[in-house]
């Protein structure tokens, strides 16, 4: 259980990173690894080559926590988890991210919808006596 927070808290720091245009893969665009949905990594078992089935399964439970995350993400901050699902090509996440084994890693871009106002602008405050 521990392992599952520590990897969804891993992935939503990634996409609070891309919000605010400071992810280490491109300032918007987060690269999540879906090792970090995972109970543990498949990778790091020898990845499950005696069961297929097994590691489909994993795979398919890394998509739907995902997904499950990044609705909550939009719901909460206000905007849209896009995927890439080909080069320079995105789509908003959806029920369609979780019919496919998420099984290395997703491309995630952040798409602010504040209908044009500036990410932070400065208020100042003049307090007259």
């Amino acid at each position: 259980m521990l392992a599952a927070l520590h990897g969804s808290l891993e992935v939503w720091a990634q996409l609070l990173e891309a919000l605010h245009g400071v992810a280490g893969y491109g300032s918007d665009v987060a690269e999540i690894y879906a090792y970090h949905l995972m109970p543990y990594s498949p990778m790091a078992h020898g990845g499950f080559a005696g069961s297929p089935a097994l590691l489909r399964d994993l795979e398919l439970l890394a998509a739907r926590d995902f997904l499950a995350l990044a609705q909550h993400f939009e719901a909460r901050y206000e905007v849209a988890v896009l995927v890439e699902i080909g080069r320079d090509e995105w789509r908003r996440i959806g029920a369609w991210f979780a019919q496919e084994p998420f099984g290395h890693r997703a491309h995630i871009k952040i798409d602010r919808l504040d209908f044009g106002l500036p990410v932070f602008e400065p208020v100042h405050v003049e307090v007259v006596s």
